[in-house]
């Protein structure tokens, strides 16, 4: 699968991402949200399920570098200075994160295979 944002609305930080195909594809789609007010925060989860999570993964742990916005199933948009020097194997992509501070059972993590920088990105 080929992917290319459209010459003229590219930017110099966009980056495009390419994660493994799972058996369950990130949630997409109509936004579709239960909220509620929580010691005054909204608290919204599942509104934006365009939205992942970049994580740069170690076998440790893995921790929060850069969010993302799903493309199509496979292809996620971000910001080249969040995957600059960064090599596939130690990122993943993570979708249906509402807190990051807890596992909630709704997260989905999906290596990264491909990392596509836009030819004139400037460090």
């Amino acid at each position: 699968m080929k992917f290319a944002l459209p010459e003229k609305k590219q930017k110099e930080t966009d980056v495009i991402l390419q994660y493994t195909k799972q058996e369950q594809p990130p949630r997409t789609g109509l936004m579709s949200c239960h909220c509620s007010l929580i010691e005054k925060v909204i608290d919204c989860a599942g509104q934006f399920p365009w939205l992942v999570t970049l994580e740069l993964n170690n076998t440790q742990r893995s921790w929060h570098k850069c969010d993302g916005v799903l493309l199509t199933k496979q292809w996620v948009l971000t910001a080249a200075h969040c995957v600059d020097n960064e090599k596939p194997e130690y990122l993943q992509v993570v979708s249906g994160e509402h807190r990051r501070d807890l596992n909630e059972g709704t997260e989905q993590k999906h290596k990264v295979n491909n990392i596509l920088k836009y030819p004139q990105f400037i460090q």
